[in-house]
């Protein structure tokens, strides 16, 4: 998925939360059963590569969610995105960090070598180096 400028003069449309007012309307309707699923197309799209998704459970601080919670509200968005987000985030630039520090290595052929085995001593013992 690309990200293409928007041509001069083009307005941007920025994502708005939806007022409490009509969130609280849209539940008493769905409570009421006045508003049903039937009808509903499932669309592929609306979840992106949901199926290439793993779902996982992870124990955090109660105040570290509190405080997800509240930078999620000031973005508009759940604090489980944000959270995903801010991963993505941070392993990009780790691997980028990586990369780079990848780069100022001298070549294979420069390096030494990891060990061949079996391994052995300075004086010569195999004995430490053997599972027991």
């Amino acid at each position: 998925m690309s990200k293409m400028k928007p041509s001069r003069g083009a307005t941007v449309r920025t994502p708005t939360r939806t007022p409490h007012q009509d969130l609280a309307q849209e539940a008493l309707d769905w409570d009421s059963r006045r508003r049903t699923p039937s009808g509903f197309a499932d669309d592929p799209s609306a979840v992106p590569r949901a199926q290439e998704a793993t779902a996982i459970s992870i124990r955090m601080p109660n105040a570290l969610l509190a405080l997800l919670k509240r930078f999620a509200e000031r973005e508009g968005i759940g604090y489980q995105i944000l959270i995903k987000r801010w991963l993505d985030d941070r392993v990009r630039a780790e691997r980028d960090r990586m990369r780079a520090s990848r780069a100022d290595r001298p070549a294979s052929r420069d390096r030494p070598r990891a060990p061949r085995f079996p391994l052995t001593d300075r004086d010569g013992d195999r004995g430490h180096y053997q599972q027991g």
